[in-house]
């Protein structure tokens, strides 16, 4: 459905003589003698549109008639509206309705979106000129339109935003450079160049490639829609640039009936839906009535419905990903082919352009040189920080400039763009107070020392290159191989080794796809999302399964990637000992590629008593000496056992204690009441040792569980 406004002037005809004559008559008489020719009825032209709108593909009507200039509203339910057609149109109805076709000027003919469509609807109601009922609404096209902005106007919420962006291409030129401009990636430099190539064609058939946006922010990801549809317009592949934002959904009955209604009327236009808004109830514990299966389903069969007239662009916020994300994802792209589009990021030249960008947008002056330079240092940024910038850069000027008794106010100042993992402390400083890991440890400084070595070598005009930094983690379950490799992408990025410091973390069933074709597409777009960062590959040696060809289609797909994104992914593949050996094997490029071989070694159980008090000082929680040493002895049993879990071991125990703790303080809640002193002590009688699965035991269910604790110990 596509909606438009438009302005007219009525006017008489200067080459009439008989026009001319009668110019210094009166006006009503004026009006008398050319009534039929500059005064129709409007409210008959209404009635007339009225009467056949279940039929026609196009209706228009008048809204507001203020002296010689009459306001409408043309709504066209698949046929791109233009100045010309709206005006026969209008002639046509203006002639059924017994008046000769009157003279005017068209002062204004735009899109619009739905919300000022109806609000139009309800003016011209409000002002006598339409007389409709429910009926009308459905007739048109806006039924579920109507109900959605009530219901939002009532309830304050809504489930889809609408506006039409400002920006304007001319040229392919234009866009390249406002992508630039907004620190755009290079995914999307890429597809506005696909958008703009000379041997696409020009008119609108249907959509061939839809879009998936992977961002920090909704307001980086809409920059970068704007910027798309921009494009798109431009090039004929979109009738109407009115982007419909879906966000909210909770798979209720009337969130069905609603959304599907929107869509409808989102036909021809552009349907941006953010995946984390729509998907939300099936992450969450069930509503009663609301099957959470069937949320993600619901959202495939209506995309699938519309996908042909209809753009989709699918927006991802965050970084992390979820089992049904991925599921709604990989069943979404057996329907559409979909590109993915990734938000970018500049260095701090681009970035405060970028704010001064934003200033102009925002109709704000323009910032100061030096409190660009104070809070843009050295570094690169997405555009998400460059807006938290831009909002702490107008605080700062509004402190200073017009309330300057807060000036000097010590507020509390966030850290931008510093990957950190626990509060304030830094990634190289976590890594400092992690139990062991010695040899990993003299490996980052290892890595530091040759990247400032190379940083003196281009002082002096030496010539060097970047070696490669891909790694081998092995070691058995719990040795923090995971969260080592997190690490290291953000001491990289602190360092300024890498770009961004992005971790991605993925196994088999990330990378290796169904069908022929899928598996190299998805290692590329995993690639694309560790770009500045880290890939980390858990179970690597998963991907050596003989069961299929495709695994070992995985490997060279990863071997070529490595290659040509040596200087902008680390990859870093972990998984146990002697399986990881195998694995290596199977690919001689893939053994020659990786740098560093780090094994880590299981905890003793002096480490384990460590670990367990870093975890307990998280919590807040306290343990006395009586706890330490019975721990100590459960530790020395445990590590006797191969493959006992490591801090993962240690971490089920603190959870029993905790649960048992609970249980007992809950019991005397009645009789005592429950103080912050009591929830944070722990007792001996709280711990007990959690029995080890061993390989060689087959239970028949496959797990065991733990009858002290009613703890499920994974094998």
């Amino acid at each position: 459905m596509l909606t438009y406004q438009i302005s007219l002037r009525m006017r008489l005809d200067d080459s009439s003589n008989e026009m001319t004559e009668t110019c210094s008559a009166p006006r009503h008489r004026q009006r008398k003698i050319h009534e039929e020719e500059i005064d129709p009825d409007w409210k008959l032209f209404n009635q007339r549109m009225t009467h056949n709108a279940i039929d026609a593909s196009i209706s228009i009507f008048v809204y507001q008639e203020r002296e010689e200039v009459v306001h409408l509203i043309a709504i066209s339910r698949q046929q791109h509206l233009t100045q010309n057609l709206a005006k026969d149109l209008m002639d046509g109805t203006l002639h059924t309705t017994g008046v000769r076709t009157p003279m005017y000027q068209m002062l204004d003919f735009r899109e619009t979106t739905l919300a000022d469509c109806y609000s139009a609807l309800l003016q011209a109601e409000g002002n006598d000129l339409l007389r409709v009922g429910f009926r009308f609404y459905n007739d048109i096209g806006f039924g579920t339109v109507k109900d959605h902005l009530e219901e939002a106007r009532r309830s304050e919420d809504s489930l889809m935003d609408e506006h039409l962006p400002t920006v304007q291409f001319q040229k392919k030129e234009d866009a390249l450079t406002h992508i630039r401009q907004i620190l755009g990636h290079h995914t999307l430099r890429e597809e506005m160049a696909r958008i703009y190539h000379n041997s696409n064609y020009k008119d609108f058939l249907e959509h061939p490639v839809h879009y998936l946006i992977h961002a920090l922010s909704r307001d980086a990801a809409q920059e970068m829609i704007d910027a798309l549809v921009a494009g798109l317009y431009a090039n004929g592949r979109l009738l109407s640039k009115r982007i419909n934002y879906f966000h909210t959904f909770d798979g209720s009955s009337s969130h069905e009936r609603l959304t599907r209604g929107l869509l409808n009327a989102s036909d021809y236009a552009v349907a941006a839906v953010e995946i984390p808004g729509i998907l939300s109830r099936a992450l969450r514990p069930p509503r009663l009535g609301v099957n959470t299966a069937e949320v993600p389903r619901f959202w495939l069969k209506e995309i699938a419905k519309h996908r042909h007239h209809t753009l989709f662009i699918l927006v991802k916020i965050g970084k992390e990903d979820c089992a049904v994300y991925k599921d709604f994802v990989q069943d979404l792209s057996h329907t559409m082919d979909i590109i993915h589009l990734y938000e970018g990021r500049g260095n701090e030249k681009e970035t405060k352009s970028y704010l001064n960008h934003w200033s102009t947008t925002k109709n704000v002056p323009a910032f100061d040189t030096d409190d660009l330079q104070a809070l843009v240092p050295a570094g690169t940024y997405t555009p998400t920080a460059a807006m938290e910038i831009f909002d702490r850069l107008c605080k700062m000027r509004l402190h200073r400039d017009f309330y300057p008794a807060y000036k000097n106010v010590n507020t509390h100042d966030i850290e931008l763009e510093k990957p950190t993992t626990n509060g304030t402390i830094s990634p190289t400083q976590q890594l400092s107070q992690m139990v062991g890991l010695n040899e990993v440890k003299a490996l980052v400084d290892r890595i530091i020392a040759a990247h400032k070595m190379k940083s003196i070598r281009q002082v002096l005009n030496m010539k060097g290159s970047r070696a490669s930094l891909h790694m081998m983690f092995t070691g058995n379950p719990g040795c923090a191989k995971t969260t080592v490799a997190r690490l290291i992408g953000g001491i990289l990025k602190e360092e300024q080794i890498v770009s961004t410091g992005t971790f991605i973390e993925c196994g088999r069933g990330d990378l290796v796809g169904k069908y022929v074709g899928w598996t190299a597409k998805n290692i590329q777009q995993k690639f694309h999302e560790a770009a500045g960062g880290v890939l980390f590959i858990d179970e690597a040696y998963s991907l050596a399964d003989d069961s299929n060809s495709f695994g070992m289609e995985a490997i060279n797909t990863i071997v070529q990637e490595m290659e040509n994104l040596r200087d902008d992914v680390i990859v870093i593949f972990a998984g146990y000992p002697d399986k990881m050996e195998d694995f290596i094997n199977r690919n001689e490029g893939l053994k020659s590629r990786i740098a560093f071989h780090l094994k880590f070694p299981d905890y003793n159980p002096e480490e384990l008593i460590d670990i367990l008090c870093n975890m307990a000082k998280e919590r807040g929680l306290r343990l006395n000496p009586g706890i330490l040493r019975k721990c100590r002895r459960i530790f020395i049993e445990a590590v006797k056992t191969n493959n006992f879990g490591n801090g993962r071991y240690v971490r089920n125990l603190l959870d029993a204690a905790v649960m048992r703790q609970a249980e007992r303080l809950t019991k005397s809640a009645k009789r005592q009441k429950i103080t912050r002193q009591k929830a944070a002590c722990l007792t001996m009688d709280d711990f007990m040792p959690i029995p080890i699965l061993k390989k060689e035991t087959k239970p028949s269910i496959g797990f065991q569980v733990c009858k002290s604790c009613n703890i499920v110990q994974d094998e």
